[in-house]
């Protein structure tokens, strides 16, 4: 209690329009077990090129809105590779407190 957690989703559709409908929906079934906040009217920084470690930090602990350049929306894992993965992680007792230490490691680095 006492605690609160920011989470960031990303959604795709064929249109803008669709994104926004499956986000919607999405914010809709999480309201009926969460308390639900709106984001207080920040635009996110559209950025080109390479980014700093610094900028990416910021943006992975939430503290800025970044949109990233494409080259950091692909991902090296086939296809259902990550369901797995991530069942693995969350039945490890231990994961929250790895999860904990990355978040420091990453405000370690904020502060470099």
């Amino acid at each position: 209690q006492g605690e609160s957690r920011m989470i960031r989703m990303q959604f795709d559709g064929s249109s803008r329009a669709e994104a926004i409908k499956e986000c919607s929906s999405a914010v809709e079934k999480l309201m009926e077990y969460l308390p639900v906040e709106k984001a207080v009217g920040v635009e996110a920084e559209v950025v080109q090129g390479s980014v700093s470690i610094k900028h990416l930090t910021q943006h992975f602990l939430g503290e800025t809105a970044v949109t990233l350049p494409q080259v950091y929306h692909h991902d090296s894992l086939a296809q259902g590779d990550l369901e797995p993965i991530l069942r693995v992680c969350l039945l490890d007792p231990s994961f929250p407190a790895f999860v904990e230490k990355v978040e420091g490691e990453l405000r370690k680095l904020l502060q470099e």
